[in-house]
């Protein structure tokens, strides 16, 4: 596979556009034990399925990686592909 090389700044900044362009365009899933059946073990409703999970027992949740956490992954890299 060929590996293609690109310009780019040695910093992410909003000075240089990286920031108005990367920021909120990255997301995780971040599981927690599902509320309304606590994990599967209890429901206050008695019903044949949670509505809330699906029985899973927990929920995802959509966090947004945070501006300085894109900001070290790049450096990183920077600091491992620069020439």
């Amino acid at each position: 596979m060929e590996t293609k090389t690109v310009m780019m700044p040695r910093e992410l900044t909003a000075e240089n556009g990286a920031k108005a362009l990367l920021i909120g365009e990255f997301h995780e899933a971040i599981y927690v034990t599902c509320p309304d059946c606590d994990g599967g073990e209890y429901q206050e409703i008695e019903s044949d399925q949670c509505g809330t999970c699906n029985d899973e027992g927990s929920i995802a949740l959509k966090a947004t990686v945070s501006w300085s956490t894109i900001k070290e992954i790049y450096a990183k890299a920077v600091e491992h592909l620069g020439v």
